[in-house]
Parts: C-alpha cells; sequence; structure tokens
C-alpha cells in the first residue's frame, strides 16, 4: 500500500487558483477547492461542503463577508470545510489555521496524492505563486 500525503495551496488570486486546478486536471490529479465566494454564490439554507469547478466566476461576498448569509448556513459552511480537512487527517491545529484563511477569504486547493508525487505537485502549486503550500503526511 502507498502512503498518502495531503498538498494544500493557499491563494488570494481567483486567476492563480483557477490556472493550478487547469493544470492539475492536465496532469490527471484529484483536487478539492474551497472558496467562501463560490459557496455565497450558491445560497440557500442547504449544507454543502465549499467546493467548486474549474470556471466558476466567484461572487463578491462570502463566508467571511458581514451578510453575504446567515450565521446558520456559514456555520454549516465551515463544519464541512472542516469535516473535508479532519478526513486528510490534518492536525487540528492545522485546520484550525485553514478555518482561519478560509473565513477571510482564502481559496485553498488540497490535493492527495501517493508520496511519490508529492514534489511535483508541490513545484505545480508553487508555480503559481500561492500565498502559502504546506505539505501533510
Amino acid at each position: 500500500m502507498m502512503n498518502k500525503t495531503t498538498i494544500i495551496g493557499v491563494f488570494d488570486d481567483p486567476i492563480a487558483l483557477e490556472k493550478t486546478i487547469n493544470k492539475l486536471n492536465e496532469k490527471g490529479l484529484q483536487w478539492s477547492v474551497f472558496d467562501p465566494n463560490v459557496v455565497a454564490q450558491g445560497g440557500g439554507t442547504g449544507v454543502a461542503p465549499p467546493i467548486s469547478t474549474p470556471g466558476v466566476v466567484p461572487a463578491p461576498g462570502g463566508v467571511g463577508a458581514a451578510g453575504s448569509f446567515s450565521q446558520r448556513d456559514r456555520d454549516a459552511v465551515i463544519n464541512a470545510f472542516k469535516d473535508h480537512l479532519s478526513s486528510l487527517h490534518l492536525s487540528r491545529k492545522a485546520i484550525d489555521a485553514y478555518v482561519d484563511q478560509f473565513t477571510h477569504e482564502a481559496k485553498l486547493v488540497s490535493v492527495r496524492v501517493d508520496e511519490k508525487l508529492a514534489s511535483e505537485v508541490i513545484e505545480l502549486i508553487q508555480a503559481f505563486n500561492p500565498s502559502q503550500i504546506n505539505r501533510h503526511d
């Protein structure tokens, strides 16, 4: 059995994030994107994890923006985000740090790969100038 590692890139620039996703797709890698602005675009009261798809144009406002949606919706989105990060076996400290960034409008991409591919994925994401990139083994 191969050991898996998780790479998480944090982006402030949605265009850089989209370019990163396009490159991950070219390489056939699976990814999840968490963008508070895309979540706000959907509205409603359903509990859906904040996952977007390439090409989605974010709406103004988001999880961190006052009045963008109800506290109940905001809490549901953040809990779904925490659940996803927990499923990646991240530490509580790492999860709390990512939640803080997410609530302040950061966009995150997570990629779970065999540890042999981790360096290649880090280089790929780094090419698009994330504000932060971390490897979680």
